[in-house]
C-alpha cells in the first residue's frame, strides 16, 4: 500500500529530533586542543551505528587522505607528545594497494568479453531516444556499465550497507495554458547515484530517507543562505522532497512532492556484501573487513618504521660541555645562571635564555670543533679521550628489520586473507607455496569472486529495470543479459603459457585439446553464436592438437585422410559457408551439425589438388599459434 505524505513525514519526525540534537553543536567552535573521541553514531534506525563504524575501520585502507584516528589516539609507552605529531603530520597510508589489487581482482570478473546485453530492437524508442542508447550515453556518468563495473565496486567494498539509488537530476516541465506541468514531449532522465550508508537515515521495506548534501534556503541573521538540512523520501510510486524551512535556528522542514513515478519499485537498493547476523540484527558487511585488522598493524607498523628511521638518520648527539654561566643584570645586579639554567628574579624562577633551562652549554665552535681542555703545569684539562667527546646514540639496525619483517608479514597474511595473488620479493622471507595451496586459494577467491559478480549483476539488471519504467513508462522491455558462467582468473596470457607448457612437456593431446578449448570458451561464450561454433569445431576436428609436421607424417601414411586436414584448416569458412546456406544451421544438434561440417570439408577436399592446401583465415591462424604450429 503506497504511503501517503503525511505518513512520510510521520516517519521522518523521530529523525528530525535525533538530527535537532545533532545540528546544534555545530554552531560550536572546536577547542584545537581538544582530543579526538570515538564518534557516537545517531540511532536512526537498528544496525545504522554498526554499518557505520564498518564503513570506518576501512576507510583507512581504501580512501586517500583518510586519517585514521582510532589508531593513533593513545601514544605508545615512552612516546613522546613530539613523536606523536611526527607521526601524525608524515602519515602514509600504504595499505591503499592492497585495497586497488582486491578491487582489480575482483574486477576481472566483469571484464566486458565476459558477458554481454542484447537489447530489444522492437522497442517503439529507436536511435537516440532508445534504452540501449541512453544506457551507453548515461549523463554523468557516460554509461551504466562504467557506473555499475568501474564507479560502484570500490564503494560496495568500503561500505556494503551503502545503497544506489535511481531518480532524474531534473524534472523536465512546458507551460500549457499559463500551467507548468511535466513534459510530455521530453523524457525523464534518471541516473544512478551511491550514497554510503552515514547518509541513509531511514530504512524499510516500503520507505527509504536519505540525507542529501543539497542544501536549501533559510534564514540566517535574516538573511537567506544555503545553509538548511535537505533529504529525500522513496516510496513504491513517489520521490519526496523533505527541506528546511524558515529560520536556520528554529529547525522547521516541509515536505513536497519531487516525483511522482508511479514505477512500483521504491529506487533503492542495497549494494550488498557477505549477510552477517548478530544477534538478532543481519547487516551486509564488505568481505574486505577480515583483512582491516591485520592492515591497521601494518599501518602502525609503518608508522613506528619511520619514526625509526627519522631517529636513525637524525640521532641524539651526546658530549661534553660547560655548566651554563650566562649572566644578565637586574636593576643593576648581576645574576648568573651557574648551571641551574634559570635565574631569580623577584623570588621567581625565570628559564635562562642562554641555555633554554639546560644548565650547561656547548663547546662546538663556529666552525664546528669540539673543544677540550687540554692538561697544563697548572690546569688539570678535561681529562677525557678526545675520542669519546662526542657520540651518538641512534636505534640499532636490527629494529628497523624487525619491524620491517613484521610489515612484510602482516601484508603476506592479508593477501592469504583475501586468497589474492602477490608479487613475493626476495626480502619477504615466505615460502613458496605448493600447487595444492595455490589451487585451494584459487578456488576460495573464484568462490568469493562470485558470490560478488553475481551481486553486480543483480544491481545492474534492477538499475536498468528502474531507469527503464521512469523513462519509458510501461513501453519498457528489458534486455537480455547473459551473465559470466565461468570465475577463471587467469587472463589470456595465463592461458597461452599453460597450453604452451603442455605441449612442451609432452601432455596427452586430450589435456591439450582441453586446455584449448576452455580458452576459446572463455574467448567467446559471451557470444552465442561463437560459443556453438567453436564448439562445433572442437568436438570435430581431430588434428587441432597437432603440429603440422605431425599433420604431414601422417597424411603421408595414410593415418589421416586429406578431409581432415581441409576441415583442420578451413574449419571456420566450412561453418560461415553453412551457415549461409541454412541460417537454422547452428539451431540443429550438435550430431547433425558434425555430419553436415564434416560432409561439407570431403566435398572441399575432392577438389583439392594433391599436396595442396586451403588458405587460413585470421581465426584459425590464431589457434594454430596458440599450439606453436608453422
Amino acid at each position: 500500500m503506497e504511503l501517503s505524505e503525511l505518513e512520510v513525514f510521520d516517519r521522518f519526525r523521530p529523525i528530525l529530533n535525533i538530527e535537532k540534537k545533532e545540528y546544534i553543536p555545530a554552531f560550536r567552535f572546536k577547542n584545537k586542543d581538544e582530543k579526538w573521541k570515538p564518534p557516537v553514531y545517531p540511532d536512526y534506525y537498528d544496525g545504522y551505528a554498526l554499518a557505520a563504524d564498518y564503513y570506518d575501520q576501512i576507510r583507512p585502507h581504501a580512501e586517500k587522505g583518510f586519517f585514521p584516528e582510532s589508531l593513533f589516539a593513545k601514544r605508545a609507552p615512552n612516546e613522546t607528545p613530539s613523536e606523536t605529531e611526527y607521526i601524525r603530520e608524515n602519515f602514509q597510508q600504504i595499505t591503499l594497494s592492497v585495497f586497488k589489487d582486491y578491487v582489480d581482482t575482483n574486477g576481472r570478473a566483469t571484464h566486458r568479453n565476459n558477458w554481454s546485453i542484447k537489447f530489444d530492437e522492437s522497442s517503439q524508442y529507436k536511435n537516440e531516444l532508445s534504452l540501449e542508447y541512453y544506457l551507453n550515453h548515461l549523463p554523468e556518468w557516460g554509461s551504466l556499465e562504467y557506473f555499475n563495473f568501474k564507479f560502484l565496486p570500490p564503494n560496495k567494498y568500503q561500505d556494503a550497507e551503502g545503497v544506489v539509488v535511481i531518480m532524474p537530476q531534473y524534472i523536465p516541465t512546458e507551460d500549457v495554458n499559463g500551467e507548468v506541468i511535466i513534459s510530455q514531449t521530453e523524457l525523464i532522465s534518471p541516473v544512478p547515484r551511491f550514497y554510503h550508508c552515514t547518509s541513509v537515515v531511514h530504512k524499510s521495506e516500503d520507505l527509504y530517507i536519505l540525507k542529501s548534501d543539497e542544501k536549501s534556503d533559510v534564514l540566517y541573521y535574516d538573511k537567506p543562505e544555503k545553509m538548511g538540512l535537505v533529504f529525500y523520501a522513496f516510496t513504491e510510486n513517489v520521490i519526496y522532497r523533505i527541506y528546511q524551512t524558515g529560520k536556520l535556528i528554529d529547525f522547521e522542514f516541509a515536505i513536497e512532492i519531487f516525483w511522482q513515478h508511479d514505477t512500483g519499485i521504491v529506487p533503492v537498493k542495497t549494494v550488498g556484501g557477505l549477510s552477517t547476523q548478530i544477534d538478532n540484527l543481519t547487516i551486509q558487511m564488505s568481505p574486505f573487513m577480515y583483512a582491516v585488522d591485520t592492515l591497521n598493524d601494518v599501518l602502525i607498523d609503518a608508522s613506528m618504521l619511520r619514526g625509526i628511521k627519522a631517529m636513525t638518520c637524525y640521532p641524539f648527539r651526546i658530549m661534553v660541555g660547560d655548566p651554563c654561566d650566562f649572566e644578565i643584570k637586574v636593576d643593576g645586579e648581576p645574576l648568573n645562571c651557574s648551571g641551574f639554567g634559570y635565574h631569580v628574579i623577584n623570588n621567581n624562577r625565570v628559564t635562562c635564555p642562554s641555555c633554554h633551562g639546560k644548565g650547561m652549554k656547548d663547546r662546538v665552535s663556529p666552525y664546528g670543533t669540539l673543544l677540550i681542555k687540554r692538561e697544563g703545569n697548572v690546569e688539570s684539562g678535561d681529562g677525557i679521550d678526545p675520542t669519546k667527546a662526542m657520540y651518538y646514540a641512534a636505534p640499532t639496525a636490527e629494529m628497523p628489520k624487525l619491524i620491517r619483517e613484521e610489515i612484510e608479514y602482516g601484508l603476506r597474511k592479508t593477501y592469504d586473507t583475501l586468497h589474492m595473488k602477490r608479487m613475493e620479493t626476495g626480502a619477504t622471507g615466505g615460502t613458496q607455496k605448493t600447487a595444492t595451496e595455490d589451487l585451494s586459494d584459487q578456488k576460495a577467491l573464484m568462490a568469493s569472486i562470485e558470490a560478488n559478480t553475481r551481486q553486480l549483476f543483480s544491481l545492474f539488471k534492477w538499475e536498468i529495470e528502474v531507469i527503464g519504467k521512469q523513462r519509458y513508462g510501461e513501453a519498457f522491455v528489458a534486455p537480455s543479459i547473459t551473465e559470466p558462467v565461468r570465475y577463471d582468473l587467469f587472463i589470456e596470457s595465463d592461458d597461452l603459457k599453460k597450453i604452451s607448457d603442455s605441449i612442451a612437456a609432452g601432455q596427452p593431446a586430450f589435456v591439450i585439446h582441453t586446455l584449448i578449448y576452455n580458452y576459446l570458451q572463455k574467448l567467446y561464450y559471451n557470444d552465442e553464436q561463437s560459443k556453438k561454433i567453436f564448439e562445433l569445431i572442437s568436438t570435430t576436428d581431430n588434428l587441432m592438437v597437432l603440429s603440422s609436421d605431425e599433420i604431414n607424417q601422417r597424411l603421408s601414411r595414410n593415418i589421416i585422410a586429406s578431409w581432415q586436414v581441409v576441415l583442420h584448416d578451413s574449419a571456420i569458412n566450412l561453418v560461415n559457408n553453412l551457415i549461409a546456406e541454412n541460417p537454422d544451421f547452428l539451431t540443429q544438434s550438435l550430431t547433425e551439425q558434425r555430419e553436415q561440417l564434416i560432409a561439407a570439408a570431403q566435398a572441399q577436399a575432392a577438389t583439392v589438388p594433391q599436396g595442396g592446401s586451403t588458405a587460413l583465415n585470421a581465426a584459425q591462424d590464431r589457434i594454430n599459434s596458440i599450439i606453436g604450429q608453422s
